[in-house]
């Protein structure tokens, strides 16, 4: 077992200029139809996770589904989606709140949109707030039990995401 890629991404203010680049340079094989409608750590998971396939060479299509885990964290969980969808809520006369919203309100949404669009399956495992030693050490025990043979180590906040992909060849 080894480590296969490292990545990771910064939130300068324009994800959608990260994403139209890693469009540009096909590290990103197809366009996301909802990238746009994504909360700044879905777009950063997203990135991060495509640079890290991409360095270590594994492709993604619609049509092949892949077995690679997800081991995360974030220091916030969903704190600031919780609290936008609250204030969206608020503002909707406590009636209503956007969907769109909503579907960020779990720390681990930002796996799942990943997972859709890289179409990906595997264990999933989320800490709130450990260090990427640690999180890495779960990825290991989950290459050695058999559950996978690949797993990406995210950590990712508002500001940036750090990504490791590791596991056998």
């Amino acid at each position: 077992m080894k480590i296969l890629a490292k990545a990771s991404v910064k939130n300068t203010g324009d994800l959608k200029a990260v994403y139209d680049e890693l469009r540009a340079k096909n590290i990103l094989a197809r366009d996301i139809d909802h990238f746009g409608r994504m909360n700044t750590v879905s777009r950063l998971t997203v990135c991060v996770f495509a640079l890290a396939l991409h360095q270590a060479g594994i492709k993604f299509t619609p049509e092949e589904k892949q077995n690679i885990g997800f081991v995360a964290t974030d220091a916030q969980g969903s704190l600031q989606a919780n609290e936008l969808f609250f204030k969206d809520y608020l503002q909707g006369g406590r009636h209503l709140a956007r969907a769109n919203l909503f579907i960020y309100t779990l720390p681990t949404s930002p796996l799942a949109e990943s997972a859709i669009v890289f179409n990906l399956y595997g264990p999933v495992i989320y800490f709130p707030n450990r260090k990427m030693k640690d999180l890495i050490k779960h990825a290991q025990l989950m290459v050695q039990s058999t559950l996978t043979k690949k797993v990406l180590v995210i950590r990712v906040n508002n500001k940036s995401a750090q990504a490791t992909l590791i596991g056998e060849k």
